[in-house]
């Protein structure tokens, strides 16, 4: 987790308590899993962010 930036690191710390609170995974894999998650979460975050930027929408003019 040390190479994720701190938003997401916090989120995948959160993901990886959720899934050992729920009994589901032990640590190492919940700790995967959750590094994953949060680095989707982190890319469609970005690209819905920036999504704008790339259309090809014509801009309103007034």
């Amino acid at each position: 987790m040390r190479s994720l930036n701190p938003q997401t690191r916090a989120k995948a710390i959160e993901i990886a308590n959720d899934l050992m609170r729920q009994g589901e995974q032990d640590k190492q894999t919940a700790i995967a899993n959750s590094s994953r998650e949060a680095r989707t979460q982190a890319r469609r975050e970005y690209a819905e962010a920036t999504d704008h930027l790339f259309s090809k929408k014509p801009c309103a003019t007034d």
